[in-house]
């Protein structure tokens, strides 16, 4: 059997109303300003995470200005941005996009490197600022995996950074944030989470101790994506969904994927 390395969040808080734990979180570590990263979509849901940090004496800068498929340029303006706040923290807060753009803004922060450099496998040489994850949606996983992706301008590709470094310190996965995910989103975002899911335990690098996660978000989106997509508010539903997600995004970072997302 060959060997497998996991990669995780420090963290993982997990169930209905989580979210503002970050806060919590954040505030036991005596951090002083968060930025946090969003869509306009998702903005007004991560209104009262921010105040509650600023109850608590911590400035709250919101960026909701992450589009769907987030390219370099979208980076470099978060990234303007989060160097005019200098914070110490940085919050993701949505969906894949406003995730991976944060967990990069986190990890280039520093100056050190520049997107073009890090593109590829193991090239990231480290992040300064704390990071932690919410999704509002279920599907990407990525509030626990080492991948963000952009869409670099330059040559129309999509591109991806992979790295240890980009594993939030802690991710908050809190179903009630989907709530309000369209049935169309919900229906494409759970695919995302079945097919991690499927690759993870298909492909050739497939390991016994990520096939746990693996199998049981496949049965988790087969028992609850056609409920979640029927009846959005079936907290049950949707909180299953954000487990499948979850599990599908542990498996990325061990065996990761194969052809389907290759070809995609």
């Amino acid at each position: 059997m060959q060997t497998v390395r996991l990669l995780q969040p420090q963290t993982i808080w997990f169930g209905a109303g989580c979210a503002l734990q970050c806060a919590d979180d954040i505030l036991d570590r005596s951090l002083s300003s968060v930025f946090i990263i969003t869509s306009p979509a998702t903005a007004r849901l991560a209104e009262p995470l921010a105040s509650r940090l600023r109850a608590g004496g911590v400035r709250a800068d919101i960026y909701s200005a992450i589009a769907t498929e987030p390219a370099v340029a979208d980076l470099e303006s978060a990234l303007a941005a989060a160097h005019a706040a200098q914070p110490d923290a940085v919050i993701g807060f949505g969906g894949g996009s406003a995730m991976d753009v944060a967990k990069l803004v986190a990890a280039l922060f520093d100056g050190h490197q520049k997107i073009d450099e890090v593109f590829g496998i193991g090239k990231l040489a480290g992040r300064a600022l704390f990071l932690a994850c919410l999704p509002t949606t279920a599907g990407t996983g990525s509030e626990v995996s080492p991948i963000a992706l952009l869409l670099d301008g330059s040559d129309g590709q999509k591109k991806g950074v992979v790295s240890p470094h980009l594993v939030p310190d802690g991710a908050y996965v809190d179903a009630l944030l989907t709530l309000s995910v369209p049935a169309a989103v919900t229906a494409a975002t759970g695919m995302d989470a079945l097919i991690h899911c499927i690759e993870s335990y298909a492909n050739r690098f497939a390991h016994p101790l990520v096939d746990m996660y693996a199998l049981e978000g496949i049965r988790l989106v087969g028992a609850s994506l056609p409920t979640a997509v029927a009846n959005p508010n079936d907290i049950a539903a949707r909180t299953n969904m954000s487990r499948a997600s979850l599990l599908g995004g542990l498996c990325l970072a061990p065996v990761n994927t194969a052809a389907v997302h290759a070809l995609s």
